[in-house]
């Protein structure tokens, strides 16, 4: 659940990496929600492997969201390589639109790039400090 106090529209956030064609191509999918839980599942190419899913602090990572501007993106396909990892980042809301980003690797909008790479530290903080069950 969000923070009393909070003010954040969004619901639920979910990041979507695909791999790419190369000879490590991470792919996992995490979604972290307002309810103050998280659920990862890892494919290949990850140091967790399976199913984890646990208690996270949803409001810290909601409100720094709403900070981004993130509405201004609505829709947005950046494209990338054929043989590039890609991902989806789905942003859900209380009654208002969501966001949909998707991108591919090499990435070069600076603004996603910020929101992918605070996506995958709180993925990492998740899992090494409130993952509590696991199963493949």
């Amino acid at each position: 659940m969000a923070v009393a106090g909070s003010h954040s529209s969004i619901r639920a956030v979910t990041l979507d990496f695909m791999g790419g064609y190369g000879p490590v191509s991470p792919a996992y999918d995490i979604r972290f929600s307002d309810d103050d839980k998280f659920l990862y599942n890892g494919y290949h190419d990850v140091p967790n492997i399976g199913v984890h899913r646990g208690r996270f602090e949803f409001a810290l990572l909601a409100e720094w969201l709403d900070t981004q501007a993130i509405t201004s993106f609505g829709h947005v396909d950046l494209g990338g390589g054929v043989d590039c990892p890609s991902f989806h980042i789905m942003i859900e809301r209380h009654r208002a639109p969501n966001t949909i980003i998707a991108a591919g690797l090499p990435l070069e909008d600076p603004e996603v790039w910020g929101i992918v790479s605070a996506l995958e530290g709180a993925t990492s903080t998740a899992l090494t400090e409130h993952a509590v069950h696991r199963s493949d």
